[in-house]
């Protein structure tokens, strides 16, 4: 059985991983335990790691991952991103380094694909997600805006709804004010 995830069990997470890889390696978080760690209070009970879904069964990354979260009764899954939405102008500029743990350096990924990626999907607590993200002004109006506008002409290829995120958008901007 799983355990909530909390901004140390994270830690944790990255340390452990970190101790058991030989070589450096970044390590890219995206969904709720995200959003941990730049400050949410939203409760999550998974990590999501930017990765690939089926790595080799003799990946040294895969068996250290596995290893890891089963020592650590954690569910971690590594999730296609690139697959969701389009990578942004920019957005490697905008993740935010959370620190080095042995061999693991820990990253939020970048925080205006994150809330793209849920203005899309459109879960009631992925609303409650991207508000956060904009109160905080960890993302910005114009940059979300931004963001959709340069994921249309590829909006086909990661099967996004544009018409129906710029509708979710303007209907958070509302419940901003």
């Amino acid at each position: 059985m799983s355990r909530s995830v909390t901004r140390k069990a994270i830690e944790q997470f990255a340390q452990a991983l970190g101790a058991r890889l030989a070589a450096p390696a970044d390590l890219y978080l995206i969904g709720g335990a995200a959003l941990l760690l730049v400050g949410n209070s939203r409760a999550t009970q998974d990590i999501d790691i930017v990765g690939s879904d089926a790595p080799p069964d003799d990946d040294p990354w895969r068996i250290a991952v596995a290893r890891t979260t089963s020592e650590l009764r954690l569910d971690v899954e590594a999730v296609p991103f690139d697959a969701f939405v389009p990578r942004l102008k920019g957005g490697e500029g905008r993740h935010r380094l959370v620190g080095t743990f042995g061999n693991v350096r820990l990253w939020v990924f970048d925080p205006v694909a994150i809330a793209l990626s849920k203005l899309d999907r459109g879960f009631e607590t992925d609303f409650y997600d991207i508000m956060f993200l904009l109160r905080q002004g960890i993302v910005t109006r114009q940059q979300l805006l931004d963001a959709i506008e340069e994921a249309t002409p590829r909006a086909h290829s990661f099967d996004l709804d544009i018409a129906r995120m710029r509708r979710r958008l303007v209907a958070l901007l509302s419940a901003l004010e």
